[in-house]
């Protein structure tokens, strides 16, 4: 079988900064992330509380 119709993975190599930038990227998401989650359970709580009154 001709292996030539088989796909050709190169491995870049990654720079140091994009790594870096990367990382404080993912950290933004985790932090935006658990915002949205915070004032969710945060107004379900209100409510709750409001319906329960």
């Amino acid at each position: 079988m001709s292996t030539h119709l088989l796909p050709v993975r190169h491995t870049a190599q990654r720079s140091p900064f994009t790594e870096i930038r990367e990382a404080r990227h993912q950290r933004a998401l985790v932090a935006s992330a658990t915002g949205i989650v915070s004032v969710t359970v945060a107004s379900l709580a209100l409510v709750t509380l409001g319906l329960g009154a």
